[in-house]
């Protein structure tokens, strides 16, 4: 991604390499009610990015069961780019988009699980798509781009509108304290007020290295325990190209609103760059991958597990992978976590304590197709009648000249799809994001998701002697409503 960092704050001075804003200098947040409450993001649905503070990609809905259509498509909207995309509270599902895709606005738009439009915004822009949404029990928003972080109300009314400090955000994440922490690529890490968006303070990450100066930026969202984050960061030089092998960084930071600065280093963990996940928070240990062990090493992908002894990361274990990281590990309810590496079909439940594999399931075994097809997206965890089940994308991106792309619904205690909705089979057809579930007023789970480039898609179960929209509903459950010449969606 080209991005060029903004820098907007009129006047600040430089603290021991804090970037502490002068708030006298900034405007005001934009909105003249009294303070809410500290904004919360709903338990239940995916209503933040990887669903919940901690990271654990868990919905905590039921999936929809039996043969699977297409529910609604907003082809209006424009696709989220590699973005997570949505966010739902159970009942109202809320999408960012964007991207240089030909993406048109708004690039905010709030649906019901029917597929009615509720409300949308213009004042966000094409840079929403690089943050999911977060979502209240109420349905309250908060959303964000490279310019501001607005708070709106459950019916679109804007509650407060904050302008940043610079840098592109990687979905907004709150603390137990309600500040909203705003994690940037070529940019600070910011705190602001979630009840009324007051400006609190920011951190820079310098450093050095082999004689370059430059700083640690994030590409991933960071996860919360309590009052204090976990940041992923990999060394950028100030100027000119970055060296092929640098460091990277896991930080602890504590939020503090009450201290100056508000954002202290507790500790950091040094690997090799880079890491295609946000970290995931488990009873006080923290997993992410990297391509190397050490910053001077060899491309050497691993899973690792830090545990924040308080003062200092202490390596739990380090497991080889098959590929490179691509997305976040994803909690099991019934302890592990689930990880997969780039273009390799396994998807692996490792030991929380040991990183032992406690499971391996070939997810390109159970696409029948002349080219093999892979994990390729966030792995959403959801309940089914019988224990979790992950939705995930299976793609065979790259590898033909239509790239088909599955979604999966695959029941993690028998090893074995639920169902199977294959959506689309071009570049911008590709989900990548999350898959959060919201109910219709009678309960039934319906799966929203966007593409990277082709709008958003909605999914339920098809009631009996339906027939979903676009395609007829095969015997298989599996339907599409795009399709190249000579090409069958009966497996």
């Amino acid at each position: 991604m080209a991005m060029e960092q903004n820098s907007r704050l009129a006047s600040r001075r430089i603290v021991g390499g804090i970037a502490v804003a002068i708030l006298a200098t900034l405007p005001p947040a934009w909105g003249g009610s009294p303070p809410l409450a500290p904004f919360v993001p709903a338990p239940i649905g995916c209503a933040m990015a990887h669903c919940d503070p901690r990271m654990s990609d868990a919905v905590g809905l039921e999936v929809p069961t039996g043969k699977i259509a297409l529910r609604w498509r907003d082809e209006t909207a424009s696709g989220a780019n590699y973005g997570l995309g949505c966010a739902s509270n159970g009942k109202v599902v809320a999408c960012s988009l964007g991207g240089n895709f030909g993406g048109r606005g708004p690039f905010l738009k709030v649906y019901d699980a029917l597929g009615h439009l509720l409300w949308t915004s213009d004042l966000l822009d094409f840079w929403s798509w690089t943050s999911a949404p977060m979502v209240d029990a109420a349905g309250g928003v908060i959303a964000v781009d490279d310019r501001h972080a607005i708070r709106f109300g459950p019916g679109g009314e804007v509650s407060w509108r904050a302008e940043t400090p610079g840098g592109l955000p990687v979905s907004p994440v709150v603390t137990e304290n309600g500040t909203l922490i705003l994690a940037t690529l070529h940019g600070p890490i910011a705190a602001f007020d979630s009840r009324d968006g007051t400006f609190l303070g920011e951190r820079s990450l310098p450093g050095s290295y082999r004689g370059l100066s430059g700083a640690f930026e994030t590409r991933n969202t960071p996860s919360v325990d309590r009052n204090r984050i976990y940041v992923l960061t990999e060394f950028r030089r100030s100027r000119g190209a970055n060296p092929p092998r640098r460091p990277a960084r896991l930080y602890a930071i504590d939020v503090e609103p009450q201290r100056t600065p508000p954002l202290s280093v507790a500790w950091y963990f040094t690997f090799g760059a880079r890491s295609g996940s946000s970290p995931l928070f488990i009873d006080g240990v923290i997993y992410f991958d990297g391509d190397r062990i050490e910053p001077e090493g060899e491309k050497d992908p691993h899973f690792f597990a830090v545990r924040d002894q308080g003062d200092h990361g202490e390596l739990l274990w380090r497991v080889p992978m098959p590929g490179e990281g691509f997305a976040s590990a994803a909690r099991d309810p019934r302890g592990g976590i689930w990880v997969f590496g780039y273009e390799a079909p396994w998807l692996l439940r490792l030991h929380e304590e040991s990183g032992e594999i406690l499971q391996r399931i070939d997810l390109g075994a159970m696409i029948d197709a002349p080219v093999l097809h892979t994990p390729f997206s966030v792995m959403s965890i959801a309940k089914g009648k019988g224990g979790p089940v992950m939705l995930v994308t299976a793609s065979a991106i790259g590898k033909t000249a239509f790239g088909s792309h599955e979604l999966v619904a695959l029941d993690l205690v028998t090893e074995t799809p639920l169902w199977r909705f294959r959506y689309g089979f071009t570049f911008r057809d590709w989900a990548a994001g999350q898959f959060p579930i919201v109910e219709t007023p009678e309960g039934e789970p319906v799966v929203v998701f966007t593409t990277f480039a082709n709008g958003v898609i909605a999914l339920s179960a098809l009631p009996e002697g339906g027939k979903g929209m676009g395609d007829d509903v095969r015997g298989t459950g599996i339907e599409t409503d795009v399709r190249p010449p000579g090409v069958d969606a009966e497996r």
